[in-house]
C-alpha cells in the first residue's frame, strides 16, 4: 500500500497581458542587461509567465522612474529602493534594487547606510507612534529646529 500523498499544487494558468507584437519588451536592451534574455518555458518555447504579465506601458513608465535619468540621480533612487525593501521585505525587490544600485556604482558601504538610516528611521516612527506623541507639538519643535538651523547659516 502506498502512503498518503499530498494534493499536488495547482498550476496557474498565466494572463497573455501584451499582444505578441509586443515582443519589443524582450529585446530591450536595458531589461536584458539587468534581467537577461527572456525565459522560455522549457517545454513550448513559448515565453515565461513572468514575461507574460508585463504589459507594454508598465515596463515603459519602470525604465523611466527606476532606470531612467531624472532629477533623483540613480543611484540614490536604488539606495532608497534598498532602504525600502529592507523594510517591505520583499526579498525580489531587495534583490533587484541591491543589484541595480551597485550596477550604478554604489559600494557596500553606502548600501549598508541606506539599510541603517531605514532601521534608524523605522525604528524612530515605530517609537513616536507607539508612544503616542502628540503630532502638533512634535510639528512645532521640528519648526523651531528648522528656524535654529536656518538662522545658523
Amino acid at each position: 500500500m502506498g502512503g498518503v500523498h499530498p494534493p499536488r499544487p495547482r498550476r496557474l494558468r498565466s494572463v497573455r497581458l501584451a499582444e505578441p507584437s509586443e515582443g519589443r519588451l524582450n529585446r530591450d536592451p536595458t531589461r536584458q542587461a539587468l534581467f537577461g534574455p527572456p525565459r522560455r518555458h522549457h517545454r513550448s518555447g513559448r515565453a515565461a509567465a513572468s514575461d507574460d504579465l508585463h504589459p507594454g506601458g508598465q515596463w515603459e513608465i519602470f525604465k523611466k522612474i527606476e532606470l531612467g535619468e531624472t532629477l533623483i540621480p540613480n543611484k540614490y533612487k536604488e539606495l532608497m529602493g534598498v532602504a525600502l525593501h529592507s523594510e517591505t521585505k520583499c526579498r525580489y525587490c531587495t534583490l533587484f534594487h541591491m543589484e541595480a544600485a551597485k550596477l550604478f556604482g554604489a559600494t557596500d558601504e553606502e548600501i549598508q547606510e541606506a539599510v541603517h538610516y531605514a532601521k534608524n528611521s523605522l525604528g524612530w516612527s515605530a517609537y513616536i507612534n507607539g508612544m503616542r506623541e502628540d503630532y502638533d507639538e512634535f510639528a512645532q519643535e521640528l519648526g523651531e529646529i528648522k528656524e535654529y538651523l536656518a538662522a545658523k547659516g
